[in-house]
């Protein structure tokens, strides 16, 4: 019990984690591993460009997670979606190939 706690208290309900080709990040986090995964190889663009909320998110998603990588802003601008662009968002991860919060914060 007292793990499970440790875990819980460590998760935030304004970031998820991605996991694809055995790579596990936070969405919003600072790490090259997650550069690489999302931005070098494109698939930021394509799941933005699928995700149903207003283009100046889409274009500060993108902003912060590869051109000016901010982990506190992406995390922040990640509470500000509804629900609705939230499971968008999350939908246009899974459609690109990506599993979301595969990890214990799931």
């Amino acid at each position: 019990m007292l793990l499970a706690a440790v875990v819980s208290f460590g998760c935030s309900t304004n970031r998820f984690t991605l996991l694809k080709d055995g790579r596990d990040y936070y969405f919003a986090s600072n790490r090259k591993g997650l550069y690489k995964m999302l931005c070098a190889s494109g698939d930021l663009k394509k799941v933005l460009d699928r995700a149903s909320m207003p283009a100046n998110l889409k274009k500060d998603f993108y902003r912060y997670d590869c051109v000016e990588p901010s982990a506190d802003k992406v995390q922040g601008l990640y509470a500000l979606l509804s629900p609705d662009e939230k499971h968008s968002l999350q939908s246009a991860f899974e459609a690109q190939g990506y599993e979301i919060n595969a990890s214990p914060c799931a």
